[in-house]
């Protein structure tokens, strides 16, 4: 039997949770989160919200005893890969939480979640670019599992329901959001904003005008949750955090409450927030219970202290990058000339490439697309997200000790032609002295 539930959509934020769980059982359950925030999208309109909503849910479902793996600004084949590697750590009969927040879009009746480097200039391009939602609720049904909820925050639409350049956006304004977010994001309270209204003229998480659809053959023990009902929109926000996920921020921990009753009391913040403009809505076809926190005097002993917040971004200037004589500071290329550092640039972009981090030309040239893969590149390794191209990145780039022209170092400096060497004279063999003349025989003469 499926239910359905409608209740009032809260703002902006693109979340996707899925819990793998079971009934509930006397022994604690094994907890498993995966928390994907898409923000900087590269090809269609950036969003200011998702990595925000997506750190602040992290922070929330470690207390309530989830192990998380946090996903930011993930491009597809991180996505696809995240995916994969989360389903196969899921315990059977435990509880897996995934949140999704970004860009989301239909096509044909099929849902589809939108990784930051996605290319949608096309409509045939949509199944490959993307992560059908098919694929997620598959593979989370492959677990074993007893209970897969899957919450979807995120703007839901037909990309080309409105004409391509719908989307698009001038380099300005890019490169303005992009600002906007690092300058968001590199504060480390991420609380609720208690479900605020957004501000008029704020950006929807939907890429054209449309919204999800219904998904089809929903396997058994999944319960999914969407920020706003079908074919409708939701906007990105203009607090700390969109509507939906600050009123689930406040509801999520209430003590003994059973998981869909949670999301019933996040319909009616959210209806109310945004005056009954945005309703969630859910589809379940799962029949124990569950509870997000346990009764009120049993959570002291069950929640663990909060995890250590996560490091700021960094200070990137106004243009959205780090001009060339900032972005090797400190390293042995910081007293190379232009022409070389351009040089050495290039053969960072093509190892950025090589990694699918990066989709333009090796050409030397510093912009957004290649600030935003070195940040990747250091996230995916572990590195310091400093932003630049410093020793750690070099050597994980495996362009350290790259050796340029021979006036790398000094525009300025002459190039002297050398003196050609003399040619070495062959010595002679001494000449031989003129033999002496033969003394001429003497003549004799005989008087008669």
């Amino acid at each position: 039997m499926t239910t359905r539930f409608r209740f009032p959509v809260f703002g902006t934020v693109a979340a996707t949770i899925l819990l793998v769980g079971m009934a509930d059982h006397a022994r604690a359950e094994s907890r498993q989160a995966l928390v994907i925030g898409n923000s900087a999208y590269q090809h269609t309109r950036i969003l200011i919200n998702p990595r925000s909503d997506a750190a602040a849910m992290a922070t929330k479902l470690r207390t309530l005893g989830f192990q998380v793996t946090e996903r930011l600004d993930a491009n597809q084949k991180t996505l696809k890969a995240t995916l994969e590697e989360f389903a196969a750590k899921v315990p059977k009969d435990g509880v897996c939480l995934i949140y999704y927040a970004g860009h989301g879009l239909q096509i044909n009746g099929r849902n589809y979640l939108v990784p930051v480097d996605a290319d949608l200039s096309s409509e045939y391009k949509v199944p490959e670019e993307t992560l059908p939602m098919d694929t997620v609720m598959k593979t989370l049904e492959g677990t074993g599992s007893s209970l897969n909820m899957l919450v979807l925050d995120c703007c839901r639409d037909d990309p080309f329901s409105k004409g391509k350049a719908a989307a698009a956006k001038d380099d300005d304004a890019k490169a303005t959001r992009l600002n906007a977010l690092r300058a968001k994001t590199s504060n480390t309270d991420t609380q609720a904003t208690g479900g605020t209204a957004s501000p008029a003229g704020s950006t929807t998480r939907s890429i054209g005008s449309g919204g999800l659809t219904v998904p089809k053959d929903i396997p058994r023990g999944m319960f999914i949750a969407f920020a706003t009902s079908p074919d409708t929109t939701a906007e990105d926000g203009g607090g700390a955090n969109s509507p939906y996920t600050a009123a689930l921020l406040e509801e999520i921990g209430q003590p003994g409450i059973d998981f869909e009753k949670v999301f019933k009391n996040v319909g009616a913040r959210v209806s109310k927030a945004t005056n009954g403009k945005q309703e969630p809505w859910s589809n379940s076809k799962f029949y124990g219970t569950f509870h997000f926190a346990p009764a009120a005097s049993n959570v002291a002993a069950t929640t663990p202290a909060p995890p250590p917040e996560a490091p700021a971004l960094p200070a990137i200037p106004a243009n959205g990058f780090f001009a060339m004589d900032q972005l090797f500071d400190g390293t042995a290329y910081s007293g190379y000339n232009a022409s070389s550092k351009k040089k050495i640039l290039g053969k960072a972009q093509e190892k950025l490439k090589q990694h699918q981090l990066y989709g333009g030309s090796a050409d030397g040239n510093m912009g957004l697309g290649t600030q935003k893969a070195i940040l990747d590149f250091q996230a995916q390794s572990g590195l310091p997200r400093t932003g630049k191209l410093d020793a750690a990145t070099q050597a994980g780039l495996q362009i350290a000790g790259v050796k340029e022209t021979a006036a790398a170092v000094d525009d300025e400096t002459p190039r002297s032609t050398p003196k050609p060497k003399a040619k070495a004279e062959t010595p002679t063999a001494p000449r031989k002295p003129a033999p002496a003349p033969k003394k001429p025989k003497d003549d004799f003469f005989i008087d008669t």
